[in-house]
């Protein structure tokens, strides 16, 4: 009679959870970046606290002229396209790496230099960390 071992190998295909919260974060991340637009576009500001309709008009708010909310709403549209497939999910998890450290330079210029609160912003700034540790935690079991 063979003793079944208790701890879980994961060898070949990553955990299923792992591309469902892969893919769950970057919804929350579109709706984030998505009502962040519409909000600006209505002329409201997302987070009455802060001026985020001043902070969206600062250099820092766009990469190469296109506003960060749009290139938001580009990346997260591509990592829930590239959910399940492990060719395009390799992608996408470079593409977190840069995600990410954008994140924390816009974080970092939100709170020293602007001194600055944005919810909006930061929740970005969180779901970009958590897409990153997800993608990392996907590749080490993998």
């Amino acid at each position: 009679m063979h003793a079944q071992n208790p701890v879980p190998t994961f060898t070949g295909a990553p955990l299923p959870w792992l591309d469902w919260a892969i893919g769950a974060a970057a919804a929350v991340g579109l709706a984030n970046a998505a009502y962040f637009i519409a909000a600006q576009c209505a002329g409201n500001t997302p987070d009455r606290r802060t001026t985020c309709a001043t902070l969206a008009t600062r250099p820092e708010a766009r990469l190469l002229g296109v506003p960060n909310s749009i290139v938001g709403i580009a990346y997260y549209a591509a990592v829930i396209a590239a959910s399940g497939d492990s060719r395009t999910m390799a992608w996408a998890a470079w593409l977190s790496v840069a995600a990410f450290a954008t994140s924390a330079y816009l974080a970092h210029a939100l709170l020293f230099r602007l001194r600055a609160r944005c919810t909006s912003c930061f929740t970005a700034h969180v779901i970009n960390g958590t897409l990153l540790l997800l993608f990392a935690v996907r590749a080490a079991v993998r």
